[in-house]
Formats: structure tokens, C-alpha cells, sequence
């Protein structure tokens, strides 16, 4: 792997993109409606998922410390940043099924975006 030049653009550019695809769940209200429409997912249901991520993200952030230091920065970027992906995939192709869609972005995304933060 090559590697890149380490300076402050780069470290900036990142940590900008990072926190702008972590910070999405902040925009749940906004997947909601589709997901009741399309998904026929009750109110209860999408809070719910919205519950379990708000619950496994800082619950993921406490052990995610002891990961950098045992696997550095990189690394624990890295598998936040594929856990995001497959739990929001995870969820995309559910067809709307509600228990993969709670374990998709609730439980996945919720670790992707406990590591994140960290």
C-alpha cells in the first residue's frame, strides 16, 4: 500500500468526511417517512432503530480507545468505517424486513459509528 504524505489537509479533509458520514444519523427524521411509506414500518418500529443506535454507539465508543491502542488509528477507521457501510447495505436490501433493518443500522451502524467517534 502506498503511503501517503502526512499533513494537515489530509488529516483535516478526513477527519471532515468522517464525522460528515457519521453524523448522518442526526438526520434520521429524514429517512423515517420512506421507511413507513415504502417499508410500511410503524412509528414505533423506526424509533426503535433510532433507540438501538443511540444505545450501542457510546456503549461501542468506550471499548473503541482500547482498540486504538491495541490496533492504531488506521485500523480502527477502517472497520468503523465497514461496519457503517454493511449496516446501512445490510438495511438497503432488507426489503423491509424490520428485524435485518434493526440489526443493519442499528447494531452495525451503531458500532461503525461508535468506532468512528472514538
Amino acid at each position: 500500500m502506498r503511503k501517503i504524505k502526512n499533513n494537515k489537509y489530509t488529516a483535516l479533509s478526513g477527519s471532515f468526511l468522517i464525522m460528515l458520514f457519521l453524523g448522518s444519523i442526526y438526520g434520521w427524521s429524514v429517512f423515517v417517512p420512506e421507511m413507513k411509506t415504502l417499508y410500511g414500518l410503524s412509528s414505533a418500529q423506526t424509533q426503535l432503530i433510532f433507540g438501538l443506535v443511540l444505545l450501542v454507539f457510546p456503549v461501542t465508543m468506550l471499548g473503541a480507545g482500547f482498540l486504538e491502542k491495541k490496533f492504531g488509528l488506521n485500523r480502527v477507521i477502517r472497520y468503523s468505517s465497514f461496519l457503517f457501510f454493511a449496516g446501512y447495505f445490510t438495511a438497503g436490501i432488507s426489503g423491509g424486513s424490520f428485524p435485518v433493518i434493526l440489526t443493519g443500522i442499528g447494531v452495525l451502524g451503531g458500532l461503525g459509528i461508535g468506532l468512528g467517534y472514538m
